[in-house]
């Protein structure tokens, strides 16, 4: 209503454009101008200034709609299904306004384009974990990143309000401080250009700023992720480089154990990396010879072995880039996937792994304080080819109109050995499938499958998982 009249008093002339945007004064009565209404209730944040016409919005919710449509099968298919219960609501709740006859759709405004984005991420990110290889997902994961570009062309954001207010808490800092500010600044701009920080997390940002308080997340941990966010007061406090050696630790656990042995893990560390997260006092020497106790676990169980387990890994990527290489395996892979170009793809995303394979097999000076240096290297090398292997192999055996149940069985055992970080195992899969022209008997293969591991843990989970005499190899 304010605004309606501040509208009318401009169009009448009776207040000035300045007025109408600063504020003005009437028979002795002051009102707000456009610069603050629209901030009320949220609707606008001061680093939005504009917002676009509806049309502008088009091509995104056209974006929104194909990736429902793409992912609905799937979806529907494993409604029931109580690991994708909580995805299945987010998406329906997103599809239901893509076929809706009323104007309001999934995107009316930028905040919209944020929160879309977030709910894509997460459907994504869980239907990935086991059917990365199915076309509704492949198809999906295309249309996320046309929307990522999109995201780019409707996110405006009113940069003069940001660069006024960094240089006015910038006014208020000593020099100490403004380090801590600048770094904090430079992550926020890094994500502004990506066009993916909300308005109000800015808003956030800086509220916290103007009080001093530099402990700030410029973007939220997922619930999964138990590293330590590194902000400038815990760098004062700990060292940056102590900060990512326990994030090291941290991912190394997370990766090499499991079940109960992990979780006690994590137990005893998160005593202390809660503390140092909420900036709180904690033992020191109580910390410190709980980290020593465990490096000294992952050296000896692990680390040591951070050697074979490069050569290997190399092995393995050596493998699998000349299948894609070779013209006749390029012919007989393509034409079962029914995909032209498809080993052209698979290879450009197998480079990755191989930059980090040859930045272990370097005389980089970071690997001669500590085999611990190496895990990130290793840990992004086997990541990236076990998932590139994993959808291959499903794809090809997919192609072998294999039933449901043994399709399923094949997916439980290949996402086993990725669990597991058991590459080789996937390889030997991935090289078997594609080898073998025919499958007569599908219970014979899945058998074969099955016994290619000499993973103590994945053998283990193995029976576990086919109980049955008839199905289980291991008796």
């Amino acid at each position: 209503p304010e605004l309606n009249s501040s509208m009318a008093l401009l169009e009448k002339r009776q207040i000035t454009f300045s007025e109408f945007m600063g504020g003005y004064e009437l028979k002795g009565e002051k009102h707000k101008g456009y610069d603050e209404l629209r901030m009320a209730d949220n609707i606008f944040s001061r680093f939005q200034f504009f917002e676009h016409p509806s049309v502008k919005y088009d091509a995104i919710n056209n974006c929104v709609y194909n990736f429902c449509k793409a992912l609905e099968p799937f979806i529907s298919k494993n409604r029931s299904e109580a690991e994708f219960a909580h995805i299945s609501e987010k998406f329906e709740q997103i599809n239901i306004r893509t076929t809706s006859k009323k104007s309001d759709k999934n995107i009316n405004c930028m905040l919209d384009v944020f929160k879309i984005c977030n709910d894509f991420k997460q459907i994504l990110k869980k239907v990935a974990q086991k059917f990365s290889f199915i076309d509704e997902y492949r198809k999906a994961e295309a249309l996320y990143q046309e929307f990522l570009e999109l995201q780019k062309t409707v996110i405006v954001y009113n940069m003069e309000e940001f660069e006024r207010e960094e240089k006015e808490i910038e006014a208020l800092l000593d020099e100490e401080e403004s380090k801590k500010f600048a770094r904090i600044v430079k992550e926020m701009k890094e994500h502004i250009d990506k066009k993916t920080l909300p308005f109000d997390k800015i808003d956030e940002i800086f509220n916290q700023l103007r009080t001093k308080d530099f402990h700030v997340f410029v973007v939220e941990k997922e619930a999964d992720d138990l590293s330590i966010k590194i902000t400038p007061p815990l760098i004062d406090k700990y060292g940056e480089a102590n900060l990512r050696r326990i994030n090291i630790l941290i991912s190394e656990i997370d990766f090499w154990f499991f079940g109960t042995e992990k979780l006690e893990k994590f137990e005893k560390l998160s005593a202390y990396t809660d503390k140092i997260q909420a900036c709180e006092e904690l033992e020191m020497k109580s910390l410190v010879q709980t980290i020593k106790i465990l490096d000294k676990e992952i050296e000896f169980k692990f680390r040591k072995n951070y050697g074979e387990i490069t050569k290997s890994l190399s092995g393995v990527i050596a493998g699998v880039e000349k299948y894609l290489s070779d013209v006749k395996e390029v012919e007989r892979i393509e034409e079962r996937l029914m995909e032209k170009g498809a080993c052209k793809g698979y290879k450009e995303r197998l480079v990755n792994a191989k930059k980090n394979v040859l930045i272990l097999g370097s005389d980089n000076a970071a690997f001669k304080a500590g085999n611990i240096n190496k895990f990130p290297f290793i840990y992004a090398g086997i990541i990236e080819t076990d998932a590139l292997i994993y959808e291959l192999a499903m794809r090809l055996y997919v192609a072998y109109d294999a039933d449901r149940r043994s399709t399923t069985n094949i997916m439980n055992i290949l996402s086993l050995y990725s669990e597991y970080n058991d590459f080789q195992s996937l390889w030997l899969s991935l090289a078997t499938i594609i080898k073998t022209k025919m499958v007569p008997n599908f219970g014979t293969f899945e058998d074969k499958i099955k016994r290619v591991s000499r993973n103590k843990n994945v053998l283990i989970k193995l029976a576990q998982m086919f109980k049955s005499a008839s199905n289980n190899p291991f008796g």
